[in-house]
């Protein structure tokens, strides 16, 4: 989970302790089921039931190595932001390439009794803690062949399944489901010291026994088996169509996913239908990746890697997910790089990993880059731009590359290039490329010497390729661009021990802002086209922390089209002229008396900020529509924010049912013919911005939608829209709130909350007003003094915050407090704490 960082207030005899709650991991949540051949997830805390469409990875040896389960653990944020929601793991691990298997820790004795001693157990309940508080799946395969003959004696491997469905069941987690024999059948399930197949892990009586012995301990969770998925197959293939495979309650495939001689093929359409309607899972999608099953030199490393691909494979390979996903199946994301080990590696790589030159025109041609993998299936998702946050507070960097050029190293909460004798360093994350802002904290380890910089570049995969670049001296900034003999734009700075940098390239304009104030602006900006984001260090030892990746979606409807926005009603909807501005274009919708129009962009947004500008003078009203469940059909679940001519903003929440719950009402003045208007969703929380100002600041209840699509809503009349902006991101709201909001007088003890949750710590001011006489009043710039007013200011512990000492005299009556806190983005929120 992202640690949130906070301003505590600390007060003793009187005083106030000001903290910030945050979930805790390994507490168990959610609950995964299957309706028919659904797959769905309950939050248990809720009671909410959503469908759960399944994109797993398999990450077999994912518990093999302490390295390697950090790694997964921190790609895991990764993994969910492109649209991926299970990992399978083993606790057998699976093949790590040749002669490695012996390296896997064992996990049972040989009379079936787990072995409490290995360390794949606790690896284990990590995983099952970090995925559960993430709202994601987990894939538990039991036995791996080859790793059978641990337990040679059937009655005790029958034991040690069921040991394993005891443990699962008895650390109370719920959203994990088994698959309890990997490839079963498969050739290598022989008896010890003998080529006799083994009938347990090849026949039908054997699966049975297997399956049974989970459900007699682990009633509620999935169970199934995964078979080889080829000719060699007699029990699966041969099985009668339409009859349960094996009496799993899922059913599993392996390769392609309309072969023939597929097990479960006809479950999806080339057989009869399965009459148990079963959820299909590929947990294992690798036939269409040949190219990558070598081993082959990397171009810029030179050491032998698996995971190259051609362009023929990735076509390939992508074209099975649309027909699986056509079926009603759920695919799977597969790379050996992610599960071998290579020659010159210690453990596999589970990152997501930089662009680089995805997808390959040559087998070897580039990185081993799973980036191009995540993106599509991001695609196929229909997520919206893929944000990222990293506060390198668990000593990793999700998404980052692993082999830093450089001394690089994660210390105290921060990633640190520490030798300042290399001449050039980088480390590498993939971006969105296009508009996007990225953000960060810069601190020198020491002076720089003459030309020693840091910073960041935007565009390409090394620092010699075109790309934007914002590097900081001791003394000034420039601003440049890698391929151009132009000069630098270079802008005094006024340094301070660490510096919150923001760069945004925006519709063909480039910003530096430095603590909260714009220092240099370039226009006539065009972006690089590859994904690359590159922290940069020259002859210099600098820390980077908090860094935000913020990419953007614009459409201004100036070049004639509504870009990805779809209108739902022919003839209604049209790119019209603006009559007020020469040039400027906006989206029209003309609708008839007792009528409603709805236009919809079929993305989904978790975290984000919608603004538009409306002219609401012809049409009296217009809605903003969004977290919700279909891009074109109003009837459907979601949020609907109503603007009135008059000043009226009313905020509702929907359901398909055509039920409509009022939410807040507030009354504002406005210019109808033009409204600047702002939606942000924060989670669970919603604020609303009219011309600037925050009208309605509301948190929603544990059921609220997570997230959802976008539409735009016009009433009988002319409704005209324009300059949409939708900024897709992390947490960008200051958070104030009191717990407890009400009860008796303030004493010493009680508790209240504030913080900055984008996990950047740009807090620009905060005020408290300590009221007994209703007019007393504490103003704190804390950012740029020690020592305010009856504040003392000492960096928490942590680092990342402060700690904040309120002296109240001793017996002093407080009738009210109201706290307003402010972050550099012009974001404000205030909480208030009535005493009754």
């Amino acid at each position: 989970m992202r640690e949130r960082r906070a301003v505590r207030f600390v007060v003793a005899a009187g005083s106030l302790l000001l903290v910030l709650a945050v979930g805790v991991a390994g507490q168990p949540r959610h609950r995964l089921f299957a309706g028919g051949n659904r797959l769905l997830l309950e939050d248990r805390t809720t009671g909410r039931v959503r469908p759960f469409p399944m994109w797993n990875t398999r990450l077999a040896n994912a518990l093999f190595d302490p390295r390697f389960t950090r790694q997964v653990v921190a790609a895991l944020d990764d993994y969910r932001r492109y649209g991926v929601n299970t990992v399978d793991v083993s606790i057998q691990g699976g093949e790590m390439g040749p002669n490695r298997n012996q390296l896997y820790p064992a996990v049972f004795h040989t009379d079936g009794s787990r072995d409490t001693a290995s360390p794949v157990w606790s690896r284990l309940e990590w995983l099952l803690d970090e995925t559960d508080s993430r709202g994601m799946a987990l894939n538990v395969m039991i036995w791996y062949h080859r790793r059978h003959v641990e337990v040679p004696e059937d009655a005790n491997a029958l034991a040690a399944t069921r040991a394993t469905a005891c443990w699962l069941r008895a650390t109370g987690h719920r959203h994990y489901f088994y698959d309890v024999v990997n490839e079963f059948e498969h050739y290598a399930f022989v008896d010890p010291g003998t080529q006799a197949r083994r009938p347990l892990f090849t026949s039908l009586p054997g699966a049975l026994a297997l399956v049974h012995a989970v459900h007699e301990e682990d009633p509620g969770p999935l169970v199934g088996v995964s078979p080889l998925s080829a000719l060699l197959c007699p029990v699966g293939v041969l099985d009668v169509p339409g009859r349960p495979w094996v009496e799993a309650d899922v059913i599993y495939g392996h390769g392609p996913v309309l072969s023939p001689f597929l097990t479960a093929a006809y479950r999806l359409g080339v057989w009869p239908a399965d009459p148990a309607s079963k959820p299909y899972i590929n947990n294992e999608f690798f036939y269409q990746l040949r190219s990558e099953l070598r081993l082959q030199p990397s171009p810029r490393t030179g050491a032998l890697t698996y995971g190259h691909w051609d362009r023929s494979t990735v076509d390939n390979y992508l074209a099975d997910v649309c027909s699986l996903l056509g079926h009603g199946g759920s695919p799977n994301v597969y790379s050996h790089h992610q599960q071998y080990l290579t020659p010159t590696s210690a453990a596999p790589d589970a990152r997501v990993g930089p662009a680089g030159t995805q997808p390959e025109s040559t087998p070897g041609g580039g990185e081993p880059s799973m980036h191009w993998l995540f993106r599509a299936v991001a695609d196929l998702r229909k997520l919206g731009a893929v944000p990222a946050a990293l506060d390198f507070n668990g000593g990793h960097g999700s998404g980052l590359e692993e082999d830093l050029v450089g001394r690089w190293g994660y210390r105290g909460g921060a990633l640190e290039q520490t030798d300042d004798a290399v001449e050039e360093a980088w480390s590498r994350i993939a971006a969105d490329h296009g508009d996007l802002e990225v953000a960060f904290d810069l601190a020198f380890l020491s002076p720089p010497p003459a030309g020693g910089r840091a910073g960041v570049q935007v565009g390409g995969a090394t620092p010699s390729d075109p790309a934007w670049r914002l590097l900081v001296g001791n003394d000034s900034l420039a601003v440049d661009r890698t391929d151009r003999p132009q000069p630098p734009l270079f802008v005094p700075a006024v340094k301070r021990a660490v510096d919150r940098y923001v760069l945004r390239l925006r519709k063909g304009q480039l910003t530096v802002d430095v603590n909260g104030r714009t220092v240099a602006t370039l226009p006539g900006v065009t972006t690089a086209p590859n994904q690359n984001l590159l922290l940069l260090t020259q002859r210099a030892a600098a820390a980077f922390d908090n860094l935000r990746i913020t990419p953007f979606r614009d459409v201004d409807f100036d070049d004639g089209t509504p870009g990805a926005w779809a209108a739902g009603a022919p003839g209604v909807w049209s790119v019209a002229d603006d009559p007020g501005r020469a040039g400027n274009r906006l989206w029209r919708a003309v609708v008839p008396p007792a009528a409603a129009a709805v236009a919809g962009l079929d993305r989904v947004f978790a975290d984000f900020r919608l603004a538009a500008t409306i002219d609401l003078a012809g049409s009296g009203r217009a809605a903003l529509r969004f977290r919700t469940a279909d891009a074109a059909n109003p009837a459907c679940d979601g949020y609907e924010l109503t603007l009135h001519a008059s000043g009226a903003v009313k905020l509702r929440r929907d359901t398909e049912e055509g039920e409509a719950t009022a939410i807040r009402s507030v009354a504002v003045t406005l210019n109808p013919r033009c409204v600047h208007v702002a939606i942000v969703a924060q989670q669970r929380r919603l604020v609303v911005e009219i011309d600037g100002k925050t009208v309605l600041d509301h948190v929603d209840g544990p059921d609220a939608p997570a997230e959802g699509r976008l539409q735009l809503v016009a009433y009988p009349g002319t409704t005209d829209f324009d300059d949409l902006e939708i900024a897709a991101g992390p947490d960008r709201l200051p958070e104030v709130g009191f717990v407890p909001v009400s009860g008796p007088p303030l004493a010493a003890g009680s508790v209240l909350s504030f913080g900055d949750p984008d996990g950047v710590n740009d807090l620009a001011s905060l005020r408290l007003e300590v009221t007994p006489d209703g007019r007393s009043w504490l103003d704190v710039t804390w950012l740029l003094s020690p020592v305010c007013g009856l504040f003392d200011l000492a960096l928490a512990p942590d680092g990342k915050g402060y700690d904040f000492r309120l002296r109240v005299a001793v017996g002093a009556i407080v009738s009210g407090l109201r706290l307003t806190a402010a972050d550099w983005s012009g974001q404000t929120t205030t909480a208030s704490y009535p005493v009754p």
